[in-house]
């Protein structure tokens, strides 16, 4: 939960600079200099992004004796979906997890499809229902991902945005172990998001 709250304090604050940000292009905007700051309410069309999250922990008390910790986790999720003049959100989700340490490396992936909703001060939430996910040893997962976005227009039809998702998937296979009943993943996490409208 700590973590949770972290993630949406600094969401906030990268929230609040691209507003600021937005601010600043009023007047470039005014002589139709500059690209709207916003994810255009109304507009329609298939949108195609990608979201990006790489995180690194690293700790060493004693390598002589082998008491040291490093890991590198990263996910990557690609989305194709359709957004309508209503400012609903219709698609899908295709998401790749790489985990490695010390000790090797585990990876993952999983399909979504979901809806959401893009609102007209550059937010959007949407959420997927994930199946057929693995990770690792863990089959058969299901679950799902809610996703808080805010974006900001660049040009057009390309926005760069920042997100926190948050994931819940309950594995009922591992095929390591015969007597695997289930095994519950939770996790939160920030994300740099970009990507396009065509319309």
């Amino acid at each position: 939960m700590k973590n949770m709250f972290k993630y949406l304090f600094v969401f906030l604050v990268f929230s609040s600079l691209f507003s600021n940000f937005a601010q600043a292009q009023a007047v470039g905007r005014s002589r139709g200099t500059a690209p709207s700051p916003k994810f255009s309410s109304g507009r329609s069309g298939v949108l195609l992004d990608f979201a990006v999250f790489y995180g690194q922990d690293e700790a060493t008390a004693n390598p002589n004796v082998g008491n040291e910790y490093k890991d590198n986790d990263s996910v990557y999720d690609i989305k194709l979906g359709y957004v309508f003049n209503n400012d609903f959100y219709f698609g899908g989700d295709l998401s790749v997890r790489n985990y490695s340490y010390l000790g090797g490396t585990s990876t993952g992936q999983s399909t979504g499809a979901g809806f959401g909703y893009f609102f007209s001060n550059n937010f959007n939430v949407r959420a997927f229902y994930r199946f057929n996910e693995s990770y690792d040893n863990y089959r058969d997962g299901s679950g799902f991902q809610a996703d808080l976005n805010y974006l900001l227009n660049l040009s057009s039809n390309f926005y760069l945005g920042f997100l926190i998702s948050h994931r819940q998937t309950t594995f009922t296979t591992n095929s390591q172990i015969a007597s695997f009943e289930k095994w519950t993943y939770k996790t939160t996490f920030p994300a740099i998001s970009f990507g396009f409208l065509i319309n």
